[in-house]
């Protein structure tokens, strides 16, 4: 049994995976087969068929049948999905690679580590050593082709006797994950089978995997999603040389490969950039030889932001790619079927004869068994060239982990320090834990030390360049600088200590090299949290408001029914100061504050009876909480549902028919309507083009609802693009800012100023600013009632990171209004404080707003 294996089944998830594995009809010991079925035979389906589409168990359940029956294919299981499915693995290579592969992940991590090998020894680890290729399919649902192909490919590799794919499989172990996102893909899949031969056989599900859908691939660098957080910890057990993302899309071009265009981040090696270049055109010729036109590059995607599937890779050294495959559906007869389009040559992008594309498609049909075929033939071809240029691409590796080592020893920056004294020590907890989930090694140091200026007491972390992957740290940690005269494909900007909220210096002094420091497997803090001053005296304990994870105190309180209360004057308690909005919690004998204040990196203080008599205070309850979600624009509701439940908020989903209903005032205290489009809220799907229920919105009706629930004493809080709910509808005393066509944002971390003595902004009481991310359909917001409060407001200079354009149109605008309206008010943000759960420096403000809305004024 591998080493990989072992780590996987280890531990508490062990039972639970046998289960699985039992219910997936894996017979542990079973003998060989005398022959493998194919997966149409063993499934009973045609594979290809475009009225065909393979469910998720089936897809394991073929796979553990392969690993079972034949000496080439192993399928292991690597996780558990958010709904409780298996994550699988499967691993395929010549009988003696699957018997040695504890010998070879031992030789790749060695070779992916320059520290661990001699260099005199490196050639010989090379020969031994062989090359593993990832392929992931599917993390997309609605991009099924690679997850059908995954199925053809094990068995052919699994019986082949092609002398070429033999030879490939000796030098070359091929990983393949058949879908990312397995709850998504089952979700797609019934949707497809249930509509399949009916006029809506072209839509999809309104959202798919249980939170975010498309959004996903996202997340990689944030590992927020279940499936994602596992993704990661798989590929750094297995370090592979070369990963493939296998996409599809509904954009005009039939194939894509490497490389796209221009930016590429400055910190993914020239190698790398070389050897897109190298494998495109590899796999492009022969794909023409094998009489496939319609293989482009070097157009759409760039390889700017990490969250990907190529460029995060691409940043721990492995060639990372995307095969972008053709999904059709843009036009054709009346009478297509299932999978299948019928397009014209010019119902393509990129139709016309040019470098990118030597031979356009020249048109006809495109079905599933193309996007198969299309997909196989270029996962053919890599195996292939994998298996031929091992050395070269091992030694490549080898040399870009060499390279930054070297370059982490004489260049600057040499480090980045994150304090052990923070303001919110949740957020530099949070910090380490995102590096160290990216495989970036974190130290301690062991003793005081001084760079840049400052001091910084021991127990800081330190984050040395001088590592495999400090190229990534650093693409992590600085400011993004986007070039200029290039139009981004997605966000330019991620920095991760501005979005988080903690603060990373950049040490460009080499003396940092010498500092004693010990390397650290998780962020603990020996001080800063805890219980202070509890004694035979104490009546309750104080709660400050200066801590990301102080919410998650409250809910966790409440659940337990404590009676909080909230502080409703400043008040000195000699060893700390109370401010007006912090909490206190009353002592129990059950209750074991030092575990929580432990987990959450909280500090509560000990309050005696004698001062208990002179405080302020007023009980304070949780109000009932409402999220709004439209069928359309659910990856924002998702991402911020998600949000709300990492936090142990308490809520309910209130949908169209569920908002028509009426009486919300009865039913709510607040209702947040996330970032969604007002004609997807009011209006939504067309009648006839969706099923029921998923047609329709909440009309003019839902409009006079909300305004009624507002009136009546409710809180409303608008997020982003629905906010021309409130400029339409409501007489609010606010609007757009209306910018020019100079106005430009295509995803930047910007600055706000926030404004003192509400209780919304008191976590930023000795901060003052906050980060945000802006983008295309946010606004600033045009103030002109009186009675309307700016909570934040755009901060003059205020890009932080990336890259925009007229950003002087909004500047100084309000970000974040407190609207009173009737016996209620309205919190509108003019930007997505939960955006893709990245910017947790605004989680407060909007978690404030939130609990907020019963606090006295």
């Amino acid at each position: 049994m591998s080493s990989l294996y072992k780590h996987l089944m280890r531990g508490k998830h062990a039972l639970i995976i046998t289960i699985i594995m039992i219910s997936l009809g894996v017979a542990c010991g079973s003998s060989p087969g005398p022959a493998l079925m194919s997966p149409d035979d063993y499934l009973d389906v045609i594979i290809g068929d475009p009225f065909h589409l393979t469910y998720y168990s089936d897809i394991a359940r073929y796979m553990n049948y392969l690993s079972e029956n034949s000496d080439r294919v192993k399928t292991r299981i690597y996780g558990e999905s958010t709904l409780g499915k298996p994550l699988i693995l499967t691993v395929i290579s010549s009988e003696e690679n699957l018997d040695n592969l504890d010998r070879l992940i031992e030789l790749n991590y060695s070779l992916a580590d320059p520290r661990k090998v001699d260099s005199e020894e490196v050639d010989g680890l090379i020969e031994e050593a062989r090359l593993f290729l990832w392929i992931e399919c599917n993390i997309h649902s609605n991009e099924p082709a690679g997850a059908e192909a995954a199925l053809e490919i094990a068995r052919e590799l699994a019986t082949t006797d092609d002398p070429e794919k033999l030879r490939a499989m000796e030098d070359v172990v091929l990983t393949i994950i058949p879908s990312t996102e397995p709850d998504g893909h089952d979700h797609f899949t019934e949707w497809f089978h249930t509509y399949k031969h009916t006029g809506l056989v072209r839509t999809d599900p309104p959202i798919y995997g249980a939170y975010v859908g498309h959004d996903n691939n996202r997340d990689r660098f944030n590992q927020e999603l279940k499936e994602l957080e596992a993704w990661a910890r798989l590929w750094l057990e297995i370090k592979p040389a070369i990963s493939v993302d296998v996409h599809q899309s509904r954009t005009p071009y039939v194939f894509f490969v490497p490389p796209g265009r221009d930016p590429t981040y400055p910190e993914i090696s020239p190698v790398i950039e070389a050897s897109w270049k190298m494998i495109g055109g590899h796999i492009m010729a022969e794909m023409y030889a094998a009489e496939m036109p319609g293989v482009t590059s070097n157009v759409v995607f760039d390889m700017w932001y990490p969250g990907y599937g190529d460029t995060w890779p691409s940043l721990h050294h492995s060639i990372g790619m995307t095969f972008e495959i053709w999904t059709g559906f843009i036009s054709g007869p009346s009478d297509y079927d299932g999978w299948s389009t019928y397009a014209e040559t010019e119902d393509l992008r990129y139709s016309e004869r040019d470098s990118n594309t030597p031979w356009p498609w020249p048109g006809g049909w495109w079905t599933l068994r193309d996007q198969i075929d299309y997909g196989k033939e270029a996962i053919y071809s890599l195996l292939s060239l994998a298996g031929e240029r091992k050395a070269f691409f091992l030694r490549n590796r080898y040399s870009m982990a060499e390279t930054q080592i070297s370059s982490g020893l004489s260049e600057a920056p040499f480090a980045w320090v994150i304090p052990s004294e923070q303001p919110d020590h949740a957020t530099a907890r949070i910090l380490v834990e995102k590096l160290l989930k990216n495989g970036v090694e974190v130290h301690e140091s062991l003793e005081e030390f001084s760079a840049e200026g400052r001091s910084f007491p021991a127990g800081s972390f330190v984050v040395f360049m001088s590592q495999p992957y400090g190229n990534f740290a650093k693409a992590l940690l600085e400011i993004q600088t986007y070039p200029e005269g290039i139009w981004p494909y997605d966000v330019t900007a991620w920095t991760l200590p501005i979005m988080i909220g903690a603060e990373a210096i950049m040490i460009n002094d080499d003396t940092i090299l010498s500092l004693e420091c010990s390397r650290v497997e998780e962020a603990i803090f020996t001080s800063g949290q805890g219980v202070f001053g509890l004694n035979e005296e104490t009546e309750a304990y104080l709660l400050k408001r200066d801590s990301l994870y102080t919410t998650r105190a409250l809910n966790f309180l409440s659940a337990l029914e404590e009676q909080v209360s909230v502080i409703l004057e400043p008040f000195d308690f000699g060893s700390v100061q109370a401010r007006e909005g912090d909490f206190l919690i009353p002592h129990s004998e059950g209750l074991d504050l030092e575990e929580l204040a432990e987990e959450l990196c909280l500090k509560f203080y000990a309050v005696s009876a004698n001062d208990m008599e002179y405080i302020s205070k007023e009980a304070f309850a949780l109000p009932r909480i409402a999220l709004y979600h439209a069928w359309l624009d659910l990856r924002e509701e998702g991402w911020t549902r998600l949000v709300l439940e990492d936090h142990w908020f308490s809520f309910e989903r209130l949908s169209n028919a569920a908002l028509l209903e009426g009486n919300l005032a009865d039913l709510y205290d607040v209702i947040v309507m996330p970032d969604v489009r007002k004609w997807a809220a009011v209006s939504g799907y067309a009648q006839g083009t969706y099923p029921d229920p998923y047609a329709g919105g909440i009309g003019e009706e839902g409009i006079s609802i909300l305004i009624e629930f507002v009136e009546e004493g409710g809180r409303l809080i608008t997020i982003g693009r629905i906010n021309d709910i409130i400029f339409d509808d409501f007489d609010a005393g606010i609007s757009a800012v209306e910018t020019s066509n100079a106005f430009h944002v295509p995803g930047s971390i910007l600055k706000i100023e926030l404004s003192q003595g509400h209780f919304e902004t008191l976590y930023y009481l000795d901060k003052s600013s906050a980060a945000i991310m802006f983008k295309t359909g946010y606004t600033a917001i045009e103030v002109y009632s009186e009675h309307v409060l700016t909570l934040a407001r755009f901060a003059a200079d205020c890009v932080m990171s990336g890259w925009g354009e007229g950003i002087e149109e909004i500047e100084g605008k309000t970000s974040v209004a407190l609207v009173p309206y009737g016996r209620g008010d309205i919190v509108v943000f003019g930007f997505d404080p939960t955006y893709r759960h990245q910017v947790k420096n605004t989680f407060p403000l909007f978690f404030d707003s939130i609990i907020g809305a019963g606090v006295p004024r």
